[in-house]
């Protein structure tokens, strides 16, 4: 659980993430098979359990700013990261899959900004960037990809304007 002071006066004003399961001591299975949360927990760290990490809800009723939406969103980028990366370095032989869906809750949030151009454009650009770097700095690691090694990056999806659900 992280807090955010979001304002000291005139009245004290105060977001909290909301509760999430302990990876490490799960009250119901998180994980499949379900040792693997406790042992996801045991390399980088604790880690966002809920389904969508990325608090959009907040972001919508005003709770949260988009800046501190942003922030939230690359803490759980970089949390993410390093999961992956700690289970690449655990890996001996074959398949990891990690899914990287900060790029979705970003974008969902802040395509609407796409039309006309205002200055929340940079963020989607910004996050394109460091998703390219980020993929860019994985395929030269050499211990993780090498010519018996296959690098797959996948979107679900592309993002078009919302305008009716």
């Amino acid at each position: 659980m992280r807090f955010l002071l979001i304002r000291a006066e005139p009245k004290v004003s105060l977001y909290a993430t909301p509760v999430e399961i302990d990876p490490e001591s799960p009250a119901m299975p998180i994980s499949q098979p379900s040792h693997y949360a406790v042992y996801l927990a045991k390399l980088p760290g604790s880690f966002a359990t809920l389904g969508m990490a990325e608090d959009t809800w907040a972001l919508n009723e005003g709770a949260i700013d988009e800046d501190a939406f942003l922030e939230q969103s690359k803490l759980i980028q970089k949390e993410r990261e390093a999961m992956f990366f700690s289970v690449l370095d655990h890996t001996r032989h074959g398949v990891v899959a990690c899914v990287f869906d900060t790029t979705d809750r970003v974008q969902h949030m802040f395509y609407r900004y796409l039309e006309p151009a205002r200055a929340s454009r940079r963020t989607l650009t910004s996050l394109s960037n460091s998703i390219a770097t980020w993929i860019a700095s994985c395929a030269a690691r050499r211990q993780y990809v090498d010519t018996d090694t296959a690098l797959f990056v996948l979107s679900d999806h592309g993002f078009c304007p919302f305008r009716r659900a």
